[in-house]
């Protein structure tokens, strides 16, 4: 048995491998057990929503106004919108985080401002 077998079908537990060069399992060609492989560790965004502090506190610092199109709003019709899109990386943090109205939030969608042709306005002033 050649590691042309080993790199498609696993002989220790038969499972295959999907093509990966190196079996993830615990097991070896001669059905051994050895230490479980690291799997390539995935650099993906964070899914985590901002904390209700960070929320309030964008809130308060843009007055409760559309950083795009200036308009007033409530609280309960406000929403966060990351500047730069979390699926590009972009954090949960006060300075990529912006109050929003709805409409200018789903027109933006997972673009940057500039992309989507819109302005970002300054923050109000305190």
């Amino acid at each position: 048995m050649g590691a042309v077998d080993w790199a498609t079908r696993c002989i220790g537990c038969r499972r295959s491998t999907q093509g990966v060069p190196n079996c993830v399992c615990t097991c070896d060609p001669w059905g051994r057990k050895t230490p479980m492989l690291p799997r390539p560790a995935f650099d993906r965004p964070s899914r985590e929503s901002p904390s209700k502090v960070i929320r309030d506190f964008i809130f308060t610092r843009d007055q409760l106004m559309c950083r795009y199109c200036g308009v007033r709003l409530s609280k309960e019709d406000a929403t966060l919108d990351h500047v730069i899109p979390r699926s590009r990386y972009g954090e949960n943090n006060i300075q990529n985080l912006v109050t929003a109205c709805s409409a200018c939030n789903q027109e933006k969608a997972d673009r940057t401002p500039e992309e989507a042709g819109m302005k970002l306005l300054p923050v109000p002033d305190l």
